[in-house]
Protein backbone atom coordinates (compact mmCIF):
# COMPACT_ATOMS: atom_id res chain seq x y z
CA UNK A 1 0.00 0.00 0.00
CA UNK A 2 1.31 3.46 -0.90
CA UNK A 3 -0.35 6.66 0.28
CA UNK A 4 -0.38 10.11 -1.29
CA UNK A 5 -0.72 12.88 1.30
CA UNK A 6 -1.48 16.35 -0.04
CA UNK A 7 -0.94 19.29 2.28
CA UNK A 8 1.91 17.30 3.81
CA UNK A 9 3.64 20.38 5.26
CA UNK A 10 0.52 21.74 6.94
CA UNK A 11 -0.42 21.20 10.57
CA UNK A 12 -2.36 17.96 10.12
CA UNK A 13 -0.17 16.78 7.23
CA UNK A 14 3.01 17.13 9.28
CA UNK A 15 1.52 15.21 12.21
CA UNK A 16 0.28 12.48 9.87
CA UNK A 17 3.59 12.32 7.98
CA UNK A 18 5.55 11.95 11.20
CA UNK A 19 3.24 9.14 12.39
CA UNK A 20 3.49 7.35 9.03
CA UNK A 21 7.29 7.58 9.13
CA UNK A 22 7.40 6.38 12.74
CA UNK A 23 5.36 3.32 11.72
CA UNK A 24 7.40 2.73 8.54
CA UNK A 25 4.39 3.28 6.29
CA UNK A 26 5.52 4.47 2.84
CA UNK A 27 3.88 7.58 1.46
CA UNK A 28 4.33 10.36 -1.05
CA UNK A 29 3.97 13.88 0.34
CA UNK A 30 2.87 16.91 -1.68
CA UNK A 31 2.72 20.53 -0.61
CA UNK A 32 3.13 23.97 -2.13
CA UNK A 33 5.42 24.81 0.82
CA UNK A 34 8.71 23.13 1.59
CA UNK A 35 8.58 19.96 3.62
CA UNK A 36 8.52 19.90 7.39
CA UNK A 37 9.99 16.39 7.62
CA UNK A 38 12.52 14.20 5.84
CA UNK A 39 11.02 12.04 3.15
CA UNK A 40 12.57 11.02 -0.16
CA UNK A 41 9.10 10.93 -1.71
CA UNK A 42 8.20 14.57 -1.02
CA UNK A 43 7.39 16.91 -3.88
CA UNK A 44 6.98 20.65 -3.55
CA UNK A 45 4.34 21.53 -6.10
CA UNK A 46 1.08 23.40 -6.53
CA UNK A 47 -1.96 21.14 -7.03
CA UNK A 48 -3.69 23.94 -8.94
CA UNK A 49 -0.96 23.64 -11.60
CA UNK A 50 -2.03 20.72 -13.81
CA UNK A 51 1.29 20.60 -15.69
CA UNK A 52 3.26 20.20 -12.42
CA UNK A 53 1.00 17.30 -11.43
CA UNK A 54 1.33 15.69 -14.87
CA UNK A 55 5.15 15.80 -14.58
CA UNK A 56 4.89 13.50 -11.54
CA UNK A 57 2.18 11.24 -12.98
CA UNK A 58 4.46 8.18 -13.10
CA UNK A 59 5.13 8.56 -9.36
CA UNK A 60 1.41 8.80 -8.62
CA UNK A 61 0.75 5.51 -10.45
CA UNK A 62 2.20 3.75 -7.38
CA UNK A 63 -0.50 5.29 -5.15
CA UNK A 64 -3.59 3.37 -4.10
CA UNK A 65 -4.84 5.71 -1.33
CA UNK A 66 -5.20 9.51 -1.34
CA UNK A 67 -5.34 11.52 1.88
CA UNK A 68 -6.23 14.99 0.62
CA UNK A 69 -5.35 17.61 3.23
CA UNK A 70 -4.32 20.45 0.91
CA UNK A 71 -6.58 23.44 1.32
CA UNK A 72 -6.57 27.18 1.58
CA UNK A 73 -7.74 28.28 5.00
CA UNK A 74 -7.56 31.75 6.50
CA UNK A 75 -10.27 32.09 9.10
CA UNK A 76 -9.37 35.71 9.84
CA UNK A 77 -9.33 36.86 6.23
CA UNK A 78 -11.99 38.78 4.38
CA UNK A 79 -13.79 36.14 2.30
CA UNK A 80 -14.19 38.49 -0.67
CA UNK A 81 -10.42 38.98 -0.89
CA UNK A 82 -9.42 35.33 -0.54
CA UNK A 83 -12.42 33.59 -2.09
CA UNK A 84 -10.96 33.09 -5.56
CA UNK A 85 -7.70 31.69 -4.21
CA UNK A 86 -9.62 29.38 -1.86
CA UNK A 87 -11.79 28.11 -4.72
CA UNK A 88 -8.67 27.55 -6.82
CA UNK A 89 -6.97 25.39 -4.20
CA UNK A 90 -9.97 23.73 -2.60
CA UNK A 91 -11.94 22.98 -5.77
CA UNK A 92 -9.66 23.23 -8.81
CA UNK A 93 -6.78 21.54 -6.97
CA UNK A 94 -9.05 18.67 -5.95
CA UNK A 95 -10.33 18.27 -9.51
CA UNK A 96 -6.75 18.23 -10.81
CA UNK A 97 -5.89 15.41 -8.40
CA UNK A 98 -8.90 13.37 -9.52
CA UNK A 99 -8.42 13.97 -13.25
CA UNK A 100 -6.64 11.02 -14.85
CA UNK A 101 -5.61 12.50 -18.21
Amino acid sequence: MKLLVTGASGNIGTILGNKLQKNNIPFIGLDVASQGFTNDDFFQLDITNKSELNEKKSVFNEVDTLIHLASKIDAGADVTNTGIESINVNVKGTLNLLDDD
